[in-house]
């Protein structure tokens, strides 16, 4: 028989946090929890994670508590290193125009504009260590059956890095992959796109800010062809079994994300065109920054006079006319408002179902991130119920210039107080918030300005008159 400890241990093997400390605590290390510099959000069923201040020794628990682990669901790793190269190009460019100008803005060096950490590359940018992450990430996805997404943002993939990946993506059942800002080209594509082929539960793909063109959409676009075939050839051979044949058990990549790969043109839409034109079962798609001109309207205006299953595409960004994107916008909105009124194809219909089952897990996501907002939020309520704002150097200089005219005028009414009971202008009972003290003070200075008078004008009779006994006065004369 085992003992109770033996078995929690055996159970929180599996369990990544509680395994995760542990190990920490056996090499005294400090977890990553525990540091807000790398924003992570850790669970024993989710983990998000900013990588770029991770140094090798961290990464060592990470890693190992991955491989041990069978209960996250989702997985989110991203870099902020190849988003700020592109800011500080940006920026660069600005001033330099600035500086062609001649404006009065001085120009600022490259080293000004980044934070500290993000001036050379993260350690897991190095290839070795993205080799030993897919690795671990490979057996991961072969172990583990409740991850349903992957996020790999900002991590420069390279072939051997993707084959290694693609191999896990292959055995897993992933319903969202994500590589993105990963420098993938033509031949990481195609690497990746031969994983994704088998992975049939996957239903969201996205490949944004990558370095891939036509011929590596091709490929993509592929595994869209052969999920179509494949739904077919299994509903053709249950229905000669006699059988009703089940639409909705089938799946397939519902959203394609293709968002910022400026390398694939208009070429790129041609291969979107032959793809999608018989297509029912993808119902988002994404194109947005992608270096198309009007010179693809054509084909833009015969997908979707075809086509009537997209239920999102978004163009934005692109030298395109606003007549085609009128159409297409106007296309759209036909989709969604007539998709269901007719009849429609079978497979059209099993993917709406799985699309409504999708989004709903969306907006739980999306519910679950505003709780946690809302829970950030009243902690920070401090200091009588106001908000802490974020600090930075405006916030400071507000806050000192503020606590310095606060201290100068309570210098400054300190000071008039101490004169004036010196020199007679407030009298005893008076007080800042005492309208009794208020009325008698005024009272007692109307006398003091008769008798001044008086004393002045009759200066005999004031000395000629009999002295009475002196009383202590409650005033005195300007």
């Amino acid at each position: 028989m085992l003992s109770a400890a033996t078995k929690e241990r055996r159970d929180a093997q599996g369990l990544f946090l509680t395994n995760y400390l542990s190990i920490c605590r056996q090499r005294g290390l400090c977890p990553i929890t525990a540091m807000h510099a790398h924003r992570a959000r850790v669970s024993n069923s989710s983990l998000s994670l900013k990588v770029d201040r991770l140094q090798h020794h961290e990464w060592e628990p990470i890693l190992q508590s991955l491989k041990k682990n069978v209960s996250l669901t989702r997985i989110s790793l991203y870099s902020e290193w190849f988003s700020a190269q592109r800011r500080v190009t940006r920026e660069r460019s600005r001033m330099s125009a600035r500086k062609r100008g001649k404006s009065k803005h001085s120009y600022r060096n490259r080293n000004d504009l980044l934070a500290p950490h993000l001036l050379n590359p993260p350690p897991i940018h190095e290839g070795p260590a993205v080799i030993e992450l897919c690795r671990v990430l490979k057996i991961l996805l072969s172990r583990n059956d409740q991850l349903k997404h992957l996020e790999l943002n900002g991590i420069p993939l390279s072939s051997r890095a993707l084959r290694i990946l693609a191999d896990g993506v292959a055995s897993s059942s992933l319903e969202t992959l994500m590589v993105v800002d990963a420098m993938t080209d033509d031949v990481g594509i195609r690497i990746l796109s031969d994983g994704v082929q088998v992975c049939s539960s996957l239903r969201v793909l996205s490949l944004k800010y990558n370095l891939f063109t036509s011929r590596g959409l091709r490929y993509v676009l592929d595994v869209l062809r052969s999920q179509s075939a494949l739904r077919g050839a299994s509903a053709w051979e249950t229905s000669l079994r006699g059988r009703v044949p089940d639409m909705v058990a089938h799946k397939g990549i519902l959203a394609l994300d293709l968002s910022y790969n400026e390398y694939l043109g208009d070429d790129g839409v041609k291969e979107v065109y032959d793809t999608l034109l018989d297509n029912t079962w993808l119902l988002s798609l994404s194109l947005r920054c992608c270096g198309l001109t009007d010179s693809c309207s054509q084909s833009l205006h015969a997908l979707f006079k075809r086509n009537e299953t997209l239920l999102e595409c978004d163009l934005s960004g692109n030298q395109l006319s606003g007549n085609t994107l009128g159409f297409v916008k106007k296309c759209i909105s036909f989709n969604k408002g007539e998709i269901m009124k007719r009849p429609g194809d079978e497979f059209q219909r099993a993917a709406q179902v799985h699309w409504r089952t999708m989004k709903e897990d969306l907006t739980l996501v999306d519910k679950m991130a505003e709780r946690r907002k809302k829970k950030r939020r009243q902690e920070m309520q401090r200091f009588g119920g106001r908000r802490q704002e974020f600090v930075t150097f405006e916030n400071l200089t507000d806050r000192l210039r503020a606590e310095r005219q606060h201290t100068a005028e309570a210098d400054e009414k300190r000071i008039r107080n101490v004169s004036h009971r010196r020199y007679g202008r407030e009298s005893k009972g008076a007080t800042a918030n005492n309208k009794k003290g208020r009325k008698k003070k005024t009272k007692k200075k109307s006398i003091a300005k008769h008798l001044f008078l008086f004393f002045t004008l009759c200066p005999r009779v004031v000395t000629e008159a009999p002295r009475k006994k002196k009383r202590e006065e409650s005033w005195k004369i300007f």
